[in-house]
């Protein structure tokens, strides 16, 4: 791998027996660019800040993340977790969700993405808005989100939104992101879309 390289990585989660799927797109600005390397970080910034956000029941079950892009992708790489969350409470239903919002420097809904965060506790909301307190936890949070990484290699990441595949290309269209913002107001998705987002 090298500069100018682009990793998936999703954060697989579970709960009341169905999976949740979170996705990470990071911008290798340097290199050398190591996918296991830079799980490790979000590891360490990411998903270590959200165990105390989330109901035991919901259990952060691995990291996986690969090249894609430029083409052919790598194989993938995978970082055991198994932890559950840590607030205390039973959680909401699986098809409720905290978004936190992907922005950057455009307009347009191209220029926007969503992340779904399933398994909070019943009592981190009321009337389907967040509490003051599990709100500005979450804003917190949203803020690791929109990091730029460095991972034990020297690799610096950047937080991007994918656009898809340029046309007649194996090299991905992309925006950075500029900030990440946690919504109050509590989302009810559909079953296949829960823990998905842009």
């Amino acid at each position: 791998m090298a500069a100018g390289d682009i990793v998936q990585a999703r954060m697989i989660g579970s709960l009341h027996g169905q999976l949740t799927v979170n996705r990470f797109f990071y911008y290798a600005t340097t290199g050398p660019g190591n996918v296991a390397s830079l799980l490790d970080r979000i590891k360490t910034n990411v998903v270590i800040n959200i165990y105390g956000l989330l109901s035991p029941e919901f259990t952060v079950v691995r990291l996986e993340g690969q090249r894609v892009s430029p083409k052919p992708l790598t194989f993938l790489t995978t970082l055991a977790i198994n932890l559950p969350g840590t607030l205390t409470g039973a959680s909401v239903p699986s098809s409720v969700a905290v978004v936190v919002a992907k922005h950057t420097n455009f307009a347009g809904r191209k220029y926007r993405g969503r992340f779904f965060f399933a398994g909070i506790p019943a009592s981190s909301h009321a009337n389907s808005l967040l509490t003051t307190t599990a709100a500005t936890a979450w804003q917190t949070f949203a803020g690791f989100c929109d990091d730029n990484l460095t991972d034990v290699d020297g690799t610096q990441w950047e937080p991007i939104l994918s656009h898809g595949y340029v046309p007649n290309t194996d090299v991905l269209s992309y925006t950075p992101i500029t900030q990440c913002v946690a919504s109050s107001v509590l989302r009810n998705q559909r079953r296949r879309q829960v823990g998905r987002g842009k």
